[in-house]
């Protein structure tokens, strides 16, 4: 197997870019990442292996922030567990259990801002059958990535599973560090946006735009798993008021911390706010990005012709 341990580059086995033609010439390639040539890593030696162009190896190079994968947990009984489901092309999908295990289950409680520690992968669909595309089988994570699109996969849709195999994990209820927080976003008109709404000691709430900034739209964004880099702070009910009581006030973020409940803030349920000021983000992403670079092109225009 190839392995690509470092950096944000993610493996994808099985012909996922279509079979080759010709000899296999590299075949049980063992890097430790830091080699600057494939030549300078272990295998046995050119043309030696017992490999057909179903298993061509491909590869996918991206950037620290680029394609990060939402997911989330459905059909649990509690919010860290559940049947696992990722966001793809604006559409939700499941994972398939073939050769699922620890190591995954890790990647994706921690990506979900749980500690990583105790993580249970479980198969067979326990927690009831999905809907929609099985967008990733074959999953292949070493345990310490900190978001699936590090992990290696067949690629995108590239599956012989049906709902029956979907994936689930039991997440710890321990968090990583700080109050153990959970993030959505409503009243967007795509996923990557909304309204901010979090959930902590069984309940939902809204988040007051006092002190909300880029920075905190930066940790709501990482925590769902969304490029943080181009994070957009909104206030004033950007996206409608929200019916819940305000759980969060005069959240400080420095734009680092892995979840909101790392960052300074009011007590819960202590605020001064009503729902016009409910806060909001926009993590650019997707549609969201490209709705956003046709209206700037739009009012460059405009200032052309004014």
């Amino acid at each position: 197997m190839l392995k690509l341990p470092f950096g944000n580059a993610v493996p994808i086995s099985k012909a996922g870019y279509g079979q080759g033609t010709g000899p296999v010439v590299l075949g049980n390639v063992d890097c430790v990442g830091t080699e600057a040539d494939l030549g300078l890593c272990k295998f046995p030696g050119w043309t030696v292996n017992q490999c057909n162009h179903s298993h061509d190896a491909g590869v996918i190079c991206q950037s620290a922030t680029a394609n990060m994968t939402a997911v989330r947990l459905n059909g649990g009984a509690k919010m860290s567990e559940g049947r696992v489901e990722v966001l793809y092309n604006s559409t939700w999908g499941t994972v398939c259990d073939d050769n699922f295990g620890g190591n995954e289950a890790a990647v994706i409680c921690r990506s979900l801002g749980y500690n990583a520690s105790g993580s249970i992968a479980v198969s067979q669909a326990a927690y009831g059958p999905g809907t929609g595309p099985v967008w990733l089988d074959d999953l292949q994570c070493r345990g310490t990535e900190t978001n699936l699109n590090q992990c290696g996969h067949r690629g995108w849709g590239r599956s012989n599973c049906r709902h029956n195999e979907d994936a689930s994990v039991m997440c710890s209820h321990g968090s990583t560090t700080g109050d153990k927080v959970t993030v959505r976003l409503v009243g967007g008109d795509v996923s990557s946006e909304g309204r901010v709404e979090v959930h902590y000691n069984g309940s939902w709430g809204t988040v007051c735009d006092d002190s909300w900034s880029n920075m905190d739209a930066k940790v709501v964004c990482r925590m769902l798993g969304l490029p943080a880099d181009w994070a957009m702070a909104r206030v004033k009910s950007f996206f409608g008021q929200g019916r819940l009581s305000t759980l969060l006030d005069d959240v400080k973020c420095d734009g680092s911390e892995l979840s909101l409940g790392e960052c300074p803030h009011s007590p819960w349920e202590v605020n001064n706010c009503n729902h016009g000021e409910d806060a909001g983000v926009v993590c650019l992403a997707g549609r969201t990005l490209t709705l956003l670079h046709t209206a700037w092109l739009t009012k460059s225009n405009m200032n052309i012709f004014t």
